[in-house]
């Protein structure tokens, strides 16, 4: 099982365990408001919202899985970028290499493979 299944499985668990308030609030919270927007929003308390957060229960767990599933995606999304930057990189040092042999080849009046 890959890491994107697993992190995604985890979050569904642990969101399933929440209660509609925790529920609420996580999702603010992945939609990018403010925790006290996000405790607004589940109407309690940023001391309540805190609370869940750093309790050890189950919306920590969920906010948890959230946050290494945005971290693996990320790293994801990088680790593709540096695959294609390095068959760029690749390409085109080899394409360099051609024009400087040719260039080489040129100047000792040798005629260029083909």
């Amino acid at each position: 099982m890959d890491n994107t299944y697993s992190n995604c499985m985890a979050l569904q668990a642990a969101c399933a365990s929440l209660k509609p308030k925790q529920l609420t609030a996580l999702t603010a919270i992945i939609a990018n408001r403010t925790f006290s927007e996000a405790a607004a929003s589940a109407h309690v308390s940023r001391v309540t919202l805190y609370r869940w957060l750093h309790g050890g229960g189950r919306f920590q767990a969920a906010y948890d899985a959230w946050r290494n599933e945005i971290v693996a995606s990320a790293q994801r999304e990088l680790d593709a970028k540096l695959a294609r930057d390095a068959a760029n990189m690749t390409a085109a040092c080899s394409a360099a290499r051609s024009r400087f042999v040719d260039h080489l080849m040129k100047g000792c009046g040798t005629p260029a493979p083909s």
